[in-house]
């Protein structure tokens, strides 16, 4: 592997690859490329998918993933908010649910 380096400047890369590119840091650390984006990673709590009640064909979607009425459905929403992965921890604990 002779000519690779991690020189950033000389990588080619637009500076939004460059975000991305591991840095010696991460060599450092043992980490490549590779693993680092194996890494899981904790989902910003914007991007998580939500359970949204704002109508009644939304609300019958969300209550027919669940495999719960919609009255469990919108008690759940109410009690942990609309964080999907919430409601499902929600409802499992309620005897609904998946």
């Amino acid at each position: 592997m002779t000519g690779l380096t991690n020189d950033r400047a000389g990588s080619g890369a637009t500076p939004e690859q460059e975000r991305h590119l591991p840095s010696d840091g991460d060599a450092a650390a043992g980490l490549d490329a590779a693993a680092a984006a194996a890494a899981p990673r904790e989902c910003p709590e914007e991007d998580r998918p939500r359970v949204e009640i704002g109508s009644e064909e939304l609300t019958g979607q969300w209550a027919d993933k669940f495999n719960v009425t919609r009255a469990q459905l919108e008690e759940a929403v109410s009690a942990v908010g609309s964080d999907e992965h919430a409601v499902a921890t929600y409802l499992r604990g309620q005897g609904g649910g998946d």
